[in-house]
Formats: C-alpha cells, sequence, structure tokens
C-alpha cells in the first residue's frame, strides 16, 4: 500500500498532466531532480518530504478564467475606420453606406455586438462568406 505523502504527491502530478491523465502539461513546476530524489527516498524519508510537495502546489500557474468585453462606439468606429476595402458583404450593403449611416446606427450595432457577447451566441449568418479565387494571370 502506497503511503500517504505518496498518493498526495501522484494526486498532485495527475492533476498537473504527469501520469495516467489524457491531459497536455504546459509546465512542470517540478524539478526533474526534486521528482528523482523524492521517489529514491524510502518511505521514512518520504514522509518527511511534505516541503517537496508544499513547494510543488506553490509553484502551480493560475489562469484567470477568459472573458470578452463589451463593445463601445470607439470599438466601432476603430474597426470602420481600418476597413478599406470596398467589396460588398453577404448582407448586400456596400461598406460605404455603413461607413455613411454610422452615426445613425452606432447605437444598434454595439446593442447587437453586446448582446452576442452577453448570450454566447455568434449568428450564423456572421459565419458565412462570398469567397471568389481569382486566377493567377501571366504577364504577357
Amino acid at each position: 500500500q502506497q503511503s500517504k505523502s505518496t498518493k498526495e504527491y501522484w494526486k498532485i502530478m495527475k492533476s498537473q498532466g504527469i501520469g495516467k491523465v489524457k491531459r497536455k502539461i504546459d509546465y512542470l513546476a517540478v524539478s526533474l531532480d526534486e521528482l528523482n530524489t523524492f521517489f529514491c527516498q524510502d518511505e521514512a524519508e518520504r514522509n518527511d518530504s511534505q516541503d517537496t510537495i508544499h513547494t510543488y502546489k506553490t509553484r502551480r500557474k493560475t489562469y484567470q478564467p477568459f472573458k470578452f468585453r463589451t463593445i463601445t462606439e470607439e470599438d466601432i468606429q476603430k474597426a470602420l475606420n481600418q476597413i478599406t476595402a470596398l467589396t460588398v458583404g453577404i448582407d448586400g450593403i456596400p461598406i460605404d453606406v455603413v461607413k455613411n449611416l454610422k452615426e445613425e446606427i452606432m447605437t444598434v450595432l454595439v446593442h447587437i455586438f453586446n448582446e452576442s457577447i452577453a448570450n454566447c451566441v455568434y449568428p450564423d449568418v456572421w459565419k458565412n462568406a462570398i469567397v471568389q479565387p481569382l486566377p493567377k494571370v501571366d504577364k504577357p
């Protein structure tokens, strides 16, 4: 039977993707020398190695959950200013029309984008595009 410290150590290791866990590990917070030393000790010495486990626990990275921020009128204005293409999208509305009407439709655009983010919905129509391949023409 494994000692309590060995079980705890492997529990920590598995939570980080080491062992029989099908998860990618981004980093190893314990050096290979520390692992080797821990497992080469006899059980009595291992019980005294709780500081190794504690050190491992305190060195783990913590990640903040990803969240979208709300869209502002300035964000939309900046995005519209960056569009230089004159092509028409799948909705048939030229970008010049959108740019010329931005004062009138800005509040609606902000609302649509923020509702999409808040409700985690990406409308299917936004997933479509018109793609026209342009054949490469040899220069005469």
